[in-house]
């Protein structure tokens, strides 16, 4: 082991092999920061494209002149949505006493609003805006 009172250039104050170890451990964790950042980047373009192709599906098959407001609709749900999402987070987080109930849900989450939209519109064709009658 070095001398830990040695004052000499180039001396450690670390006994020998701790600086190797706590290099490797440093990369380690460098590694697995890289991996974590790299997963989130993809998921954050993974929800880019499906915002994308939601906005698109609304213009697709809503008439003109009632894109905006099916798009007000679907934002006003979205905030209700999140504000009862908050809700049932603090609820089980209090009760669980883990997240994992809600990135469970979190991540099923996509393959259920997909699922929705293949049953609600299976055939995606533009609707029809029926013009109102004189009576």
């Amino acid at each position: 082991m070095n001398d830990t009172t040695a004052s000499a250039p180039g001396s450690s104050l670390l006994p020998d092999g701790i600086g190797a170890i706590t290099a490797v451990h440093f990369v380690l964790m460098a590694i697995v920061a890289i991996a974590a950042v790299a997963i989130i980047g993809l998921a954050a373009a993974a929800h880019q494209g499906w915002s994308s192709n939601l906005y698109t599906m609304v213009s697709d098959t809503f008439p003109r002149t009632s894109v905006a407001s099916v798009m007000g609709i679907g934002g006003a749900a979205g905030a209700v949505g999140g504000m009862i999402m908050s809700n049932y987070v603090g609820r089980v987080l209090e009760t669980v006493g883990t997240y994992v109930p809600v990135f469970l849900w979190a991540g099923s989450a996509y393959l259920v609003a997909l699922l929705l939209v293949h049953l609600l519109v299976p055939n995606l064709e533009t609707a029809v805006q029926v013009p109102a009658s004189d009576d």
